[in-house]
């Protein structure tokens, strides 16, 4: 996830040739907390291909190009990991 969908860029896409500090922040908070919250998984017994599958994981490669002036995304991402995880059967 930090190869691809941080350090990934797209020259080629306006929204992806340049990123304020403020998003490469919140992008890589959000890639760091599916880290912490699936490590805690895996511990208590959910099988790693299972979190490999989530759907937040596809929304996390899309994260780079929500518009810089929208936190709120990154927030609603970070729940829906969040929860997602949580809800997953132990």
């Amino acid at each position: 996830m930090i190869r691809e969908d941080f350090l990934h860029q797209n020259a080629f896409d306006d929204r992806d040739t340049y990123t304020s500090l403020q998003k490469q922040h919140r992008l890589l908070n959000t890639i760091l907390r599916y880290y912490e919250d699936a490590k805690k998984a895996l511990k208590e017994g959910v099988p790693l291909d299972t979190l490999l599958k989530i759907e937040a994981l596809g929304d996390v490669a899309h994260a780079k190009l929500h518009p810089e002036n929208n936190p709120e995304q990154f927030a609603a991402l970070v729940k829906k990991i969040s929860d997602t995880l949580g809800a997953l059967p132990r």
